[in-house]
């Protein structure tokens, strides 16, 4: 090569080993100031509903174990499902998802009946691949049933414990979706509403409200679907169910002997001023009443971390690098969840220019990208770095104004997609 020919400067591993430290520096930082921010709602279309409603009948874990992403591919006569998971295995998911959709051919001139059989069809079939779900959330509302039942409750509180109630002593799981499912239409469902709204310190009607909501929601998916199949039907005359291909081993954080939270905001932040961010940190712990440095060294020294990519940053760059065309042209990356604090970020940073995603505002500090750490594709080392970079800027940048107003905010908010909430809100109009 020819002395005076400049040579591509490609980024290196290097780079986004050193992004990757400052990366988890921040997010971690984050973490312990600000663990969610406020959740963001978008109006969402029917096509986009129809997407994340049947993901989320697909996904079949609790706790973000298998949060489900789904996406269509047109050809303009066959449609491809693509389907991809935060677990380590899709297969299971995927034949799932290819049953549903088999039993959503034909529904174009299906009479009343033949789409109540069809919903009834989905939903057995989804309450049985959820069935580990169904247990867990059942077990879990009765332990909140079991917090008012012992404390002092007024005549209407008693009547809604009776019709709650039944929910738990319902035998089939099938059944007992189905009565949480008609609770919101009992009269009683505004005094569930009104109490949820009021407790604001245990939390527990709050709690109550969810999770009768997550009971009710795969019947709630499920007529949602079939209506929505009824009136796309080319949708499902030649349909394709493939799996996201998982990422191999993805970068990881690199840990300092000498970190401390005084260490990790020099570190990150460019214009640290001791001083005030201090003060700042100090007003925090007061109003968190808990020793911000002590919960920053505890997430930082994890020693359970393991970073795991998320389930619709997979999606986003299978479609984005594939170059694959979506059905309708509607770039929306369906999930069975709404996104967290850093998924959001790299949806609105990404040249994909994907559609907006409902965001809940939490902030995982084991998100990261969906890239190999050792990727020899030079267009996806680019971009992997690129992204990261915005990611980046943009959690600093949120890291300074938290740190400038110091205020402390931390409310777990709920991140399903049953819209029950929203339904109460509704209801006390």
């Amino acid at each position: 090569m020819d002395e005076q020919t400049p040579t591509m400067r490609l980024p290196s591993h290097q780079v986004r080993k050193d992004q990757t430290r400052l990366l988890y520096n921040a997010l971690t930082l984050m973490r312990t100031v600000t663990p969610s921010f406020e959740s963001r709602p978008v109006g969402k279309t029917n096509w986009h509903r129809f997407l994340d409603y049947l993901s989320w009948l697909c996904d079949s874990k609790c706790g973000g174990r298998t949060v489900i992403s789904i996406a269509v591919e047109w050809s303009g006569t066959t449609s491809r499902f693509w389907i991809a998971s935060n677990g380590a295995h899709v297969d299971k998911h995927a034949a799932h998802l290819k049953s549903l959709l088999a039993r959503l051919v034909g529904l174009q001139t299906a009479s009343d009946q033949a789409l109540e059989a069809a919903t009834r069809d989905i939903f057995a079939m989804s309450i049985t691949f959820n069935r580990l779900r169904v247990h867990d959330y059942t077990r879990k509302l009765r332990q909140y049933m079991e917090c008012v039942e012992a404390g002092v409750c007024s005549d209407d509180d008693r009547v809604l414990i009776v019709g709650i109630n039944e929910i738990l002593e319902t035998g089939s799981h099938q059944q007992r979706c189905i009565t949480a499912y008609d609770l919101r239409h009992q009269d009683y469902f505004r005094r569930l509403s009104q109490n949820a709204e009021k407790d604001t310190s245990k939390r527990t009607w709050y709690w109550i409200r969810h999770y009768i909501g997550r009971l009710g929601s795969w019947f709630v998916a499920s007529k949602f679907v079939v209506a929505v199949a009824r009136r796309t039907p080319q949708l499902f005359e030649q349909f394709q169910v493939a799996p996201v291909r998982r990422i191999g081993k993805t970068a990881t954080r690199i840990l300092d002997e000498d970190m401390s939270l005084s260490e990790a905001l020099l570190r990150t932040l460019p214009g640290y001023n001791n001083e005030l961010v201090d003060l700042r940190i100090q007003t925090m712990q007061s109003t968190a009443n808990d020793d911000l440095a002590a919960r920053f060294m505890e997430n930082y020294t994890d020693p359970y971390f393991v970073p795991k990519v998320h389930a619709e940053t997979l999606m986003m760059e299978h479609f984005y690098f594939n170059q694959l065309h979506f059905f309708g042209n509607d770039r929306y990356i369906g999930c069975s969840k709404p996104s967290c604090y850093c998924c959001d970020l790299y949806l609105r940073n990404h040249p994909g220019n994907f559609e907006a995603r409902p965001c809940h505002g939490n902030v995982w500090v084991k998100w990261c990208l969906p890239f190999e750490v050792d990727e020899e594709d030079m267009s996806k080392q680019i971009h992997a770095v690129k992204m990261q970079k915005r990611i980046l800027i943009n959690i600093i940048r949120d890291l300074e104004s938290r740190l400038l107003s110091g205020t402390y905010e931390h409310v777990h908010l709920c991140d399903s997609t049953t819209a029950l909430s929203r339904l109460s809100t509704s209801a006390q109009g």
